[in-house]
C-alpha cells in the first residue's frame, strides 16, 4: 500500500511540475511588451488556471507524503510489538494480573470499612433522633480516631 503512495506522490508532483513548464514554454517568464488586450486577458486567465493546477497537483503530493508517513510509523510500531521478546511479555502480563488483585484486595477492605462506617453513622443517628425525642440533649462524647487502611505502595 505504501507503494501506491509513493507512487501517487511521484505521479502528481510531476504533474504539476509538467504544467508550470509549460506555462513558461508558452509563454515565457515576462509579456510581451506589444501585446494585444484580448491576448493579455487570455495569457492572463491561462497563467491562473494553470498556476491553481499545479497547486492542486502539489497539495495532493503533500497529502499522499502525509499518509504515506503516517503508514510508515504504523509499520514500525507493529513491527517492534511483534519482536519484543514474549518471555519480557509474559512478566508485564503478571505484574499486571497482581497489581489488579492487590487492587481488588484495596477495594474490597475500603467497601468493608465504608459499610462499617455506614452502620456506625446510623446507629449514631439513631441514638441522636431518640434523646431529641426523649427532650434530652446530647452530650459531646470524645471521639476516637477512625484509622485508615493502608494505601498501595504505602507498607
Amino acid at each position: 500500500m505504501t507503494g501506491l503512495v509513493l507512487l501517487g506522490i511521484i505521479l502528481t508532483s510531476g504533474l504539476g511540475a509538467v504544467v508550470v513548464c509549460a506555462l513558461v514554454l508558452v509563454y515565457g517568464y515576462t509579456p510581451e511588451i506589444n501585446e494585444k488586450p484580448r491576448e493579455a486577458v487570455r495569457r492572463l486567465a491561462l497563467t491562473r488556471a494553470a498556476h491553481a493546477a499545479a497547486t492542486v497537483c502539489f497539495a495532493v503530493s503533500a497529502l499522499l507524503g502525509i499518509v504515506a508517513l503516517g503508514m510508515h510509523a504504523r509499520t514500525v510500531t507493529d513491527s517492534a510489538a511483534v519482536t519484543r521478546p514474549t518471555a519480557e511479555l509474559g512478566a508485564t502480563v503478571s505484574e499486571l494480573q497482581e497489581r489488579q488483585a492487590r487492587l481488588r484486595e484495596d477495594i474490597s477492605r475500603m467497601a468493608a470499612r465504608l459499610n462499617e462506617l455506614e452502620a456506625r453513622t446510623r446507629l449514631a443517628e439513631t441514638r441522636v433522633q431518640a434523646l431529641e425525642g426523649a427532650g434530652a440533649t446530647p452530650a459531646a462524647a470524645p471521639r476516637e480516631p477512625v484509622p485508615l487502611p493502608p494505601r498501595a505502595g504505602r507498607q
